[in-house]
């Protein structure tokens, strides 16, 4: 049978991949096949000896990048025997034959689908080695490269920059992993790259960087984000991560006229650590263009990252910010991650000279100002027009008390954190005189005097103005103190502005992941301020409106409030009418149970065995099982129903290291003998990674037992509900912090089962409903329920995902996610 598509030639293929899962390893089936491919493509002649060598017709520079890689050829080898074995070897080679046109005219397509198809395989760890193609594609676009330029391209990974460029370039990849090394090649030779001008080595990046010593006319890189390098091992200079290492030693290696593009992540643009390699990009006037991208757009990390752009022969003194955004869309197609970028409209705007409220130009020294900081949003603050907090606050300076809680140092004080900062435009007032003593963290700082109080972390304001003091006050090093000048505003006026949506907008564009923002920082947001009696004639009108608000909102809550008391007394009538019967009931049957066993079968001994007549199958014994066995659970049914709200909230909440307890978790799930799933447990760790590349292990603030009830209640949903009872069944266990623009971090769980997804129509609130119940396999409507109170008693958020509508990842093989958030708990929180 001959296909009409790629498509089809492709899925055919990968059902002959398939045929070999499990018993070796995804990624060598496919390379057998890509190998396959790419040599009948390429005409060159091969067979196979039993002493697992290829001999050739002729010698072939394309396959040059093979002598790199002799131990993966042969594991490879040694997999085209096994299914020459089968005759495997021979239905590939006839059906290519079968459908040479088709195939010929459509290799590179054919190439990239098998070998997205092994990312999807992957799941979440896939991206490792490659970046999404559209990325890819624009970053080796962004640079219009003359004939016969030399392109630099370290760490190239499946070589996707050298894919995207043109063919009258030279191009040298360098990769340190042998597998990457020969899909790389392939894929060149794939996509009709002269091998005469397009390479792939393998050799480690940094320790052999530009071997040769050449000079080129494009270096472009996507080094691994926030890797550490050591001063023993490599000659690195004043590099501290990878990032660093390919921007310097990369503006070395450039023509007089030469660019480089350099893929880093977001911590990058803002951290002290790599902070000395962003002045001198400035200082020397290297730096052309950052676009920044948000989180979730890459396939393996969560975290945000951006491209860079740095010219040698740059004319002008400006920057080129680029909010990349709203060039991100929620995608429909099956694939591995939900958004999606158009990098065509992207390109096409960034070549563009006009700006927008998406691409603006900063000079170098506006960039200065900033203190060298690439994060792109904040420079799209410095357009607002109004006063800036520097000519209306001034900071109070304080240090910092270090408290060794094991001393008698005051060992309660009034302490204000950022809990008790206030939300409300309105009631922003705190009284210090009437705190009551609390327990304090390690440090803090000491303020004598009224002033205006903001939170500098987690993208939020809270103005709050403490308007008395006799004695003294602590306040949360996440908070700073300023004092406010009157004569310049109305301290009415200046709260409402800082609730403003255009203050907060510029908030957002200062803040980066996990950032604190300086005072410095904060005394560049902008303010409207007309004279004292408009700002007064303003205020009055705002508390009208707000007034009305509050009104509006009080007479909703009242109504909501009236049902919530119907349904409480309906619990309370089921307490008294149903609870005591039931268990009376229970003690009932316990007593006939003894009496029968214990009294009656001493004088008649057979008494259990008796049956109705002898066409019934069960006797009074198999009865009374039964019936103590309902007994039993209409009475636990009951209880959860009535008890369960109240037991959850009564349960004390502490800071709990979610990560390390998610591990011993499916550790022990996998060590159990009857555990007949795959328990796939993916952990996120450059999300975990703090500023400085640090690993951490965040906390939330749980309950260990409702939190193991939360992860049971899941697994129990999947294999009642999910698993068909096949070799197929798998939970994949995906963790990771997400870094929000607008929010705290938070710590996210998907927890992702394969086989039956949830019953067409199922809606979130049918599954959270206590007694919901949808489908033929509906259990009792509990489970979703106490998985809802329990997320909601750890402040969580919880979505479900059906993983086979357009709302899914595309992953094929799994059918129904839990995606699950939790704030993340800093350390001393309860004060801060």
């Amino acid at each position: 049978m001959k296909y009409e598509s790629v498509d089809e030639v492709a899925q055919w293929q990968w059902n002959i991949i398939e045929l070999f899962d499990g018993k070796s390893p995804i990624e060598d089936n496919v390379l057998v096949v890509l190998f396959l491919n790419t040599l009948k493509y390429k005409n060159i002649a091969f067979k196979i000896k039993k002493d697992q060598f290829l001999v050739l017709d002729q010698d072939f520079p394309q396959l040059d990048f093979l002598k790199f890689c002799e131990l993966q050829i042969n594991a490879i080898l040694r997999l085209w025997n096994i299914y020459d074995s089968k005759g495997i070897l021979k239905l590939l080679d006839k059906k290519y034959d079968a459908d040479k046109v088709l195939i010929e005219e459509n290799f590179g397509e054919l190439f990239e689908i098998l070998l997205n198809k092994t990312h999807l395989s992957r799941g979440r760890r896939s991206g490792e080695d490659t970046l999404p193609n559209e990325i890819s594609e624009l970053a080796a676009k962004l640079v219009d490269l003359d004939n016969n330029s030399k392109v630099y391209n370290p760490f190239a990974g499946y070589a996707s920059f050298g894919v995207h460029l043109k063919n009258n370039v030279s191009y040298l990849g360098q990769e340190l992993l042998p597998n990457n090394v020969i899909i790389g090649g392939l894929r060149l030779m794939a996509h009709d790259k002269s091998t005469e001008q397009f390479h792939v080595e393998m050799e480690d990046s940094i320790s052999n960087w530009n071997s040769n010593g050449d000079t080129f006319d494009l270096i472009i890189a996507n080094p691994p984000f926030g890797y550490k390098l050591s001063k023993n091992n490599y000659d690195v200079r004043y590099a501290v991560t990878a990032e660093d290492f390919v921007v310097d030693r990369g503006v070395e290696a450039l023509k007089p006229d030469g660019k480089l593009i350099a893929i880093v992540s977001g911590n990058f643009l803002s951290s002290n650590t790599n902070k000395s390699t962003r002045k001198r990009l400035v200082e020397n006037n290297l730096l052309s263009t950052v676009i920044m991208f948000p989180d979730n757009l890459l396939t393996n990390t969560s975290i945000p990252f951006a491209i860079l752009i740095l010219d040698k022969n740059k004319q002008d003194k400006n920057v080129k910010m680029v909010d990349a955004r709203s060039y991100v869309k929620i995608s429909d197609s099956n694939w591995l991650n939900r958004l999606r970028l158009d990098s065509k409209k992207l390109l096409s705007e960034v070549e563009e000279t006009e700006l927008s409220d998406k691409i603006t130009l900063v000079s170098n020294a506006d960039v200065k100002k900033q203190d060298y900081n690439f994060t792109v949003r904040r420079y799209f603050s410095l357009d607002f027009e109004g006063v800036a907090l520097s000519e209306l606050l001034t900071p109070i300076k304080s240090n910092i008390q270090h408290v060794n809680k094991k001393e008698s140092f005051n060992d309660k004080v009034k302490y204000i954190g950022v809990k008790q900062l206030k939300e409300d435009p309105l009631n922003y007032f705190l009284n210090a005189d009437q705190l009551s003593l609390t327990k304090h963290p390690n440090q803090m700082r000491l303020i004598n005097e009224p002033c205006l109080l903001l939170v500098n972390r987690n993208n939020q304001l809270k103005p709050t103005y403490v308007n008395t003091t006799k004695t003294g006050f602590f306040i949360s090093l996440f908070v700073s103190a300023f004092r406010v000048d009157f004569k310049k505003v109305d301290l009415d006026y200046l709260i409402n502005q800082l609730h403003a949506d255009y203050v907060k907008k510029q908030l957002s564009g200062l803040y980066s992941s996990l950032y604190i923002l300086s005072k410095k920082d904060m005394l560049t947001i902008k303010i409207k301020l007309p004279d004292l009696e408009t700002q007064r004639s303003e205020v009055k009108g705002f508390k009208e409106a707000y007034s009305q608000e509050q009104k509006r909102e009080l007479d909703l809550f009242n109504k909501i409030h009236g049902l919530e008391s119907e349904l409480v007394n309906q619990n309370a009538f089921l307490r008294h009418t149903l609870a005591g019967p039931v268990s009376n009931i229970l003690d009932t049957m316990q007593n006939l149970n003894a009496i029968i066993k214990e009294k009656v079968a001493l004088d008649i001994p057979d008494v259990l065995d008796f049956k109705r007549s002898d066409k019934h199958i069960y006797n009074l014994g198999d009865y009374l099982t039964f019936l103590e066995d309902d007994i039993h659970k209409v009475h636990q049914t009951i209880s959860k129903r009535i008890d369960a709200g109240a037991v959850i909230q009564e349960k004390d909440l502490t800071p709990f290291d979610v990560v390390r307890f998610c591990q011993q978790y499916v550790q022990r799930i996998i060590s159990k003998a009857d555990t007949e799933f795959e328990f796939d447990l993916q952990i996120d760790e450059s999300s975990l990674m703090d500023k400085n590349g640090k690993l951490i292990y965040p906390k939330i603030l749980a309950n260990r037992d409702l939190f193991k009830d939360l992860l049971d209640n899941l697994l129990d949903n999947a294999k009642k509900y999910g698993f068909q009872n096949n070799d197929q069944d798998k939970i994949e266990f995906f963790i990771s912090m997400i870094h929000y623009e607008s929010t705290k971090s938070q710590f996210m769980i998907l927890f992702s089962n394969t086989g039956n997804p949830l019953p067409e129509n199922f809606s979130h609130e049918e599954f959270i409903r206590k007694g919901g119940k949808f489908g033929d396999k509906s259990g009792d409507g509990f489970g979703g329920w106490y998985i809802n109170e329990i997320v909601k008693r750890f402040n969580g958020d919880l979505h479900i995902i059906d993983e086979t509508g357009q709302e899914g990842l595309g992953v094929s093989y799994l059918a129904t996610s839990f995606e699950i958030s939790f704030p993340i708990h800093i350390e001393d929180e309860e004060y801060i």
